[in-house]
């Protein structure tokens, strides 16, 4: 499954590799949008692919519920390898390689208690919305 994922970094700062974020979208327009809509005017949009296992089910499961316009898929802390698949900082070019953890991060939308998600979507709702990005 290809996901993106907005990090807004002035240009002195580099990208955090002991902590990327567990928190990245399907869609790459919204990922741009959404850090531009924070009015950042130095990010980079990373690209990478994940497998199911990589994926904390029941936060991008609850995620998809109550936002599904967001297409967001939440990791687990796992270690991640993307792209620069865009970049507007003067330290990192479109297409290098980055390679790090994404962090434990718990969010305020993120279920609370880290207890089990218990609506209807389903782990097959979310694959087929991910193929209908490609």
């Amino acid at each position: 499954m290809k996901i993106y994922r907005a990090i807004a970094l002035k240009n002195t700062q580099q990208i955090n590799l002991d902590n990327i974020g567990r928190s990245w979208t399907l869609d790459e327009v919204y990922a741009e949008h959404h850090v531009k809509q924070a009015g950042c005017s130095s990010y980079i949009i990373l690209a990478a692919e994940v497998e199911e296992d990589q994926i904390d089910v029941d936060n991008t499961l609850y995620a998809y519920d109550t936002r599904p316009r967001e297409y967001e898929i939440v990791l687990k802390n796992v270690e991640i390898e993307a792209i620069i698949h865009f970049s507007t900082h003067e330290n990192y070019e479109q297409w290098d390689t980055i390679a790090g953890q994404t962090g434990n991060n718990f969010f305020e939308d993120y279920l609370s208690d880290r207890s089990p998600y218990e609506g209807e979507k389903t782990m097959n709702d979310i694959l087929e919305l991910a193929e209908s990005f490609v």
